[in-house]
């Protein structure tokens, strides 16, 4: 009966080491920017996922850290480069309105280079202006292209 018992044991715990070996369940899906998600929960919504199984040998604390971990640093890294994309976005919209203003700021000195000329008002009217306010205009034009006709420098 001992010879049983131990044989009973021994088997029971074999049979215990396959069924420590588990699965996991990964979902994988695209969100609205085409970017692949993983998470180990479902997406909010009404989204189409698909459900990938990870075969483990353990469940151990530890495992289950080490994936939490690295689906973290994954989502930090696809963060980090979704950010660095609308920097690069954010940059290019305002060079893009820095060489506006440098074409407005060349018309506008073009406008005020020739005296007596008629000035182009914001509400579509035309005035012509005094020697004096022209020459202003022409100091204040002068300085708005030193400041828009430069190559555009991001912010760091």
């Amino acid at each position: 009966m001992r010879n049983f018992n131990k044989i009973l044991t021994i088997s029971w715990l074999c049979l215990m080491g396959v069924t420590l070996s588990s699965h996991a369940e990964l979902y994988k899906w695209v969100d609205e920017d085409g970017v692949t998600q993983y998470s180990q929960t479902p997406p909010p919504g009404d989204i189409q996922t698909e459900t990938l199984e990870i075969q483990t040998r353990s469940t151990s604390a530890s495992a289950v850290r080490d994936m939490e971990n690295r689906i973290r640093r994954l989502n930090l890294e696809r963060e980090a480069r979704l950010i660095e994309e609308q920097n690069k976005q954010i940059d290019k919209e305002n060079a893009t309105v820095q060489a506006e203003n440098c074409q407005r700021s060349h018309q506008q000195l073009a406008s005020y280079s020739v005296p007596n000329a008629l000035i182009l008002q914001s509400d579509g009217s035309r005035v012509r202006v005094d020697e004096d306010t022209r020459q202003r205009e022409l100091v204040a034009t002068q300085a708005l292209i030193k400041k828009y006709c430069t190559e555009y420098v991001p912010p760091n």
